[in-house]
């Protein structure tokens, strides 16, 4: 779809030089056209209102307002730049990205909103404007509402804008207000925080009135200490990442499915979610879980699908005490790597899991050696496992030890992806960024299938 727009103007070219071109695509209904141009970035879709009168205001029909200006953020990081005229850059960029999404909005004659998404590095100085961004969306009838705010250059977090509209003088008693308060939230199905401060007290009282809301997300919230959200009827997932200073979670949902949380050990009732099947760990609250397994062994039996981010491997780590995992078909490891550790270390929890489909193991290498700590595994076959894929792969002894012991002990195993790029890269501009180790890898990848022992099964990406 990026390349539309480019088409559209050639051809609207074609006919103004009298050339022989139709264009069909403008004959097609108004709906259609807005459907075509919502799958496009939002400045390709606004370009599209010079090829013609036909075209001139389609794009301000659009339902997905997504202000993704990571782009820009990306090429401010490749600059180089001395922090000072870095900074002055960075000011510069945001006002610029500020009148973008204010001409955007008002230009914008759509009766609702699918998904409104802000990313860009914006702080307390740009309250007012994120304030009326919040209420313009609330007033479309919103369903996915999106605050992606990271910061780039200093991550203070008393800079963090604050949510919701409590900094143009607004109080919790006021938001309470029918009149000064929030408008209708009874659309919204999705909420995303990233690096916007958020109190439990706010959130609980937005939540409140999000009657419909499945999905909630913060991220990176110093100001989040205890939540109590009582018993949301609609809520499926909940994700609460890098709030360092949360201690508690009160929450009684019976339809959770997902649970995300990264951060220190809090008090969380897993108890009260009997249909949660996916659970994301990381930080203090992973390591407390591994050292107390006990604790949570009837809980995790329900499970369909684990991700644990380990950080790094410890010396007293042992997975040979955990529970079957009889449910549990996708497991997803993320560890960082150190000079001498083995991954083997985590094959008990592989053969703690008899149904297990598909595995997934991320590693962040810090100072990967040619030859890791020697550990001896017993040979256990596992029948179930099919699917495996191995992020951050270098190749350098303990990644490849560890492919060796899976093809062996895998006896079903189809396919197994080798991804070189670092795993906390994916997905941003950054991913090929090292690209003379991304190439040694592949070389030392496409080495195993010579092998012979991978042959059709290996995928490198």
């Amino acid at each position: 779809m990026a390349n539309f727009s480019r088409k559209l103007t050639a051809c609207s070219k074609r006919l103004k030089r009298g050339e022989n071109a139709e264009d069909r695509i403008s004959e097609l209904p108004h709906e259609v056209l807005v459907y075509i141009l919502s799958l496009m970035p939002m400045k390709e879709a606004a370009r599209t209102c010079i090829l013609s009168h036909r075209w001139r205001k389609v794009w301000t029909f659009v339902p997905v307002l997504n202000f993704d200006g990571s782009k820009t953020l990306y090429d401010y990081e490749k600059t180089g730049h001395d922090r000072n005229e870095g900074k002055k850059i960075l000011d510069l960029e945001k006002h610029r990205y500020i009148n973008w999404v204010k001409s955007v909005l008002k230009s914008y004659q759509g009766p609702a909103i699918e998904e409104f998404k802000v990313r860009f590095d914006l702080d307390l100085q740009f309250r007012c404007e994120i304030d009326y961004w919040i209420r313009f969306a609330l007033d479309k009838n919103v369903k996915r509402l999106e605050l992606d705010l990271s910061n780039y250059l200093d991550g203070c977090q008393l800079k963090c804008y604050q949510f919701p509209l409590l900094s143009n003088g607004y109080t919790m008693k006021r938001l309470r207000s029918p009149t000064l308060g929030l408008p209708s939230c009874s659309s919204l199905t999705a909420l995303t925080l990233k690096e916007v401060n958020v109190s439990g007290d706010a959130l609980q009282y937005f939540v409140s009135s999000c009657k419909f809301l499945e999905r909630l997300s913060i991220t990176g919230s110093g100001s989040l200490i205890s939540l109590n959200l009582g018993s949301p009827i609609f809520l499926k997932y909940l994700e609460i990442i890098f709030c360092h200073n949360i201690r508690s979670v009160e929450l009684s949902a019976c339809n959770l499915v997902s649970f995300r949380y990264f951060g220190p050990r809090i008090s969380f009732p897993f108890e009260n979610f009997p249909n949660l099947v996916e659970l994301y760990l990381g930080g203090s609250y992973c390591r407390y879980l591994i050292y107390n397994i006990h604790h949570f062994s009837a809980f995790l039996t329900q499970l369909n699908k684990i991700e644990l981010n380990l950080s790094q491997i410890e010396e007293d780590m042992d997975f040979h005490d955990w529970p079957v995992l009889g449910h549990l078909r996708q497991l997803e490891l993320k560890v960082s790597g150190d000079y001498d550790d083995n991954l083997l270390v985590l094959s008990p929890l592989i053969h703690a899991s008899p149904n297990l489909y598909r595995l997934v193991l991320k590693v962040d290498w810090i100072e990967p050696l040619v030859k890791a700590k020697v550990m001896r595994v017993p040979e256990s076959p596992h029948y179930q496992l099919k699917e495996v894929e191995i992020v951050g792969f270098m190749g350098l002894g303990a990644d490849t030890e560890f492919i060796t012991y899976l093809v062996k002990n895998a006896v079903m195993l189809e396919k197994i992806t080798v991804d070189p790029r670092e795993p906390d890269l994916l997905g941003s501009p950054w991913e090929y960024e090292d690209l003379k180790r991304i190439k040694a890898a592949r070389i030392r990848a496409e080495r195993l299938r010579k092998r012979g022992f991978l042959e059709d099964k290996l995928v490198v990406l």
